[in-house]
């Protein structure tokens, strides 16, 4: 069995992170009108939102190759739904009702605890998942995967495939790619354009849309050794061009012409995820303890994280906190307490299930479930359960 890819997940948990100065921003741009607060703020979500998802489930659609060609279909359909719905069941019927009652309460509304909490669930748009689209796209690209591997058979590695390609014929294979992508994307957003109720719908399904080509990309990288080799290969000059990319979108939209703005936003999404991939498979491609525990942490800390976000933005609304000062207290506020939170979930399988977490390791199961003394054969045990 392959070694666990430590530097992926080490991305996928940055990833995750990385929405919470992003929501930070967001919500404590609401106590200040747009002159009191810093531009370089909107910089935050701005640079995030180009390459997070993207790379997000691009590692996704990585890992789903790798589990598919370890099992059949049905057990891999099993196992996801196994640890998506549960989370996705926490988080529609707890986190983002609480989420609705503290938006009321921060707008000085008294309406009850029932109807809020109704309202949140039968919210017929996007809202109706908040932060937690992801899951439902997650979802659907599962039981796409799953279906394609009925169809076609598992995913296997060629790797033979592209073994004496020169550099001219990598570099024309990722321009093919980069090219079907930004296709696709404009495709997808002429469509949301046609459509307008699609892109707000509870579903997520525009999300999906947008994000599919990335995951079909995460499983073309592990099915071709070559490519994943050369795309997580640490580049300079991959470097340069995704912050010069990033720079131009972010600080001179107005003067590029209209045309090139998607084109400059596709090569940025491109180059970062690389840069992320490359410095991840230079530093984290050895197990890390400190980054085992962010991986285990993430998933939980990032469906809490919002609503504690929220929180304090409500409590500290009256304060006479400048935004600098305000951003600093309620972003460190909320790492500190969700991964407080997580700490809690991770001392109970029960709250690890229903909060993402993931299962208890095998050793620890096993201590559980022997005592001190217990004369079977625990290795063998610990053997099979992994």
């Amino acid at each position: 069995m392959k070694q666990r890819q430590h530097d992926l997940d080490a991305v996928r948990a940055i990833f995750m992170l990385m929405g919470i100065p992003l929501h930070t921003v967001g919500n404590v741009s609401t106590l200040y009108s747009s002159d009191e607060f810093p531009f370089v703020f909107n910089l935050i979500p701005g640079s995030i939102q180009l390459f997070r998802m993207q790379g997000f489930f691009l590692i996704a659609g990585y890992f789903s190759a790798m589990l598919l060609s370890r099992m059949s279909a049905r057990a891999f359909l099993l196992k996801r739904s196994q640890r998506l719905l549960p989370p996705l069941a926490t988080g529609l019927l707890l986190v983002i009702p609480l989420r609705r009652l503290v938006d009321v309460l921060r707008q000085g509304e008294a309406e009850p605890l029932f109807p809020a909490w109704w309202s949140a669930i039968a919210e017929p748009r996007l809202y109706a998942t908040g932060h937690l689209w992801f899951l439902l796209d997650l979802i659907y690209f599962t039981v796409a995967a799953a279906a394609a591997c009925l169809l076609l058979g598992r995913p296997s590695k060629k790797a033979s495939a592209l073994k004496n390609a020169g550099s001219w014929k990598m570099g024309l294979i990722f321009f093919g790619i980069f090219l079907a992508v930004f296709l696709w994307e404009m495709l997808v957003a002429e469509l949301d354009q046609a459509l307008p109720e699609l892109r707000s719908s509870r579903l997520a399904v525009s999300f999906a849309l947008h994000y599919a080509p990335f995951f079909a990309m995460g499983i073309g990288l592990w099915c071709v050794p070559v490519l994943d080799e050369r795309y997580r290969e640490w580049s300079w000059f991959s470097f340069v061009i995704g912050g010069t990319m990033m720079f131009l979108s972010l600080k001179l939209p107005a003067f590029l012409p209209s045309q090139l703005i998607p084109v400059v936003r596709c090569l940025t999404t491109f180059f970062v995820i690389q840069v992320f991939l490359g410095a991840a498979y230079r530093w984290f491609s050895v197990d890390r303890r400190w980054v085992r525990y962010l991986v285990d942490a993430s998933f939980t800390v990032y469906i809490i994280h919002l609503l504690i976000v929220q929180l304090l933005v409500w409590l500290l609304q009256s304060t006479s906190l400048n935004p600098w000062a305000m951003f600093s207290v309620v972003l460190f506020g909320t790492l500190l307490l969700s991964f407080a939170f997580w700490e809690i979930c991770a001392r109970s399988a029960t709250l690890r299930y229903w909060w993402g977490g993931p299962p208890l390791a095998p050793e620890h199961r096993q201590k559980q479930r022997h005592q001190p003394g217990d004369p079977r054969n625990s290795e063998t045990e610990l053997q099979l359960e992994r």
